[in-house]
């Protein structure tokens, strides 16, 4: 891994601090991060005719807008040649969070190794600010997290969660350097 550029793919239920997490990583190794949610609703705005930025402003007001149709997007690209995180990959991201179908994970990978990038597959294990809605998105958990190769602990403060991201940046930027 030395001097190889990196790519981290961060992985999780929903609501478990994939975004604390990717923005953590990003911040600490100074890559450019986004998620999927984000390339999805550019695919979607794209596909629409709609000014860039226009699903997240109408989300932020009302979180359910264009659930939906983010939902079929993400499922049809994710199903796809490019899905989602090899879109983010291919335009420079290098700290993706929202990966949720193991196939896209792999796509990913394979782009990574394509690229000549050092893939870092996360998993938060832990906590879950809404259990009821823990895995009833479409994250297909199990088969994400048996491929994770970095394993982080959310028990319910971002604070803490951003404390095991700092230490796997000094252990990615130690292992990195060498």
């Amino acid at each position: 891994m030395a001097g190889e550029p990196l790519v981290i793919i961060v992985s999780s239920g929903p609501q478990t601090g994939k975004s604390t997490a990717r923005a953590a990583f990003a911040r600490g190794l100074r890559l450019r991060g986004t998620s999927t949610s984000e390339v999805i609703a550019g695919v979607l705005e794209q596909e629409r005719g709609l000014a860039r930025g226009t699903v997240a402003a109408a989300r932020a007001v009302d979180p359910e807008l264009w659930r939906g149709e983010l939902r079929e997007v993400g499922d049809r690209i994710g199903a796809g040649p490019t899905p989602a995180i090899v879109r983010a990959i291919d335009i420079g991201f290098r700290v993706i969070d929202g990966c949720r179908r193991a196939g896209e994970l792999d796509a990913g990978l394979r782009r990574a190794a394509q690229l000549g990038l050092t893939p870092v597959v996360v998993w938060i294990v832990g906590h879950n600010a809404n259990p009821a809605q823990r895995f009833a998105d479409n994250t297909e958990a199990a088969l994400l997290r048996e491929r994770a190769t970095v394993e982080l602990r959310n028990d319910g403060t971002l604070a803490d969660l951003e404390r095991a991201v700092a230490a796997q940046v000094a252990a990615l930027s130690v292992a990195n350097e060498s």
